[in-house]
């Protein structure tokens, strides 16, 4: 086989209808998941509604990074996915490692604020709704506003290593 050239028209080409633009949500949660198939729905059922208070008309999205899981954790976010379609996962071939998946998460998340999340919930996701209720900012939050936002609770430096807002894009 060899190859032949087309003849490119000097005419203007025709106009194609453009697909309407992707809005890129307020806020990315990014989680890193390794053998959670239990756990996929029950932070959803949480963080979910807390999300849907928080974006109202901005829209949001979670996105679970599948860190070469031997169980049925894939099959969990999908089935997130079909619930919620707003639930996304990225899967990774095998098991690199949690700082690995967060990167990975990070580079796909759309949201114009990324939050990483674990997925055991160790840090309440109610601080998010402190967090938009102190008046931060999605682009702008830092632990300086969870610390305003939560007078009785300090975070500790695990917690401030494990929740990050970046702008985005």
């Amino acid at each position: 086989m060899t190859y032949q050239p087309r003849k490119i028209a000097s005419a203007e080409a025709p106009s194609r209808k453009r697909a309407p633009a992707r809005r890129d949500p307020l806020l990315s949660i990014v989680v890193p998941v390794k053998n959670e198939e239990e756990s996929v729905f029950a932070f959803v059922d949480r963080v979910g509604p807390i999300l849907e208070t928080i974006c109202r008309n901005e829209g949001w999205e979670i996105l679970f990074v599948d860190d070469g899981s031997t169980d049925a954790t894939l099959a969990a976010i999908a089935a997130a996915h079909l619930a919620d379609p707003r639930v996304g996962a990225l899967s990774l071939s095998r098991n690199f490692g949690k700082e690995a998946a967060l990167s990975a998460g990070l580079d796909h998340a759309r949201g114009r604020a990324v939050v990483p999340m674990d997925v055991d919930m160790q840090d309440p996701p109610e601080v998010l709704a402190e967090m938009s209720r102190s008046g931060a900012r999605a682009s702008t939050w830092s632990w300086a506003s969870v610390a305003a936002a939560l007078p009785t609770r300090a975070p500790s430096a695990g917690a401030r290593a494990s929740i990050t807002a970046r702008t985005m894009r």
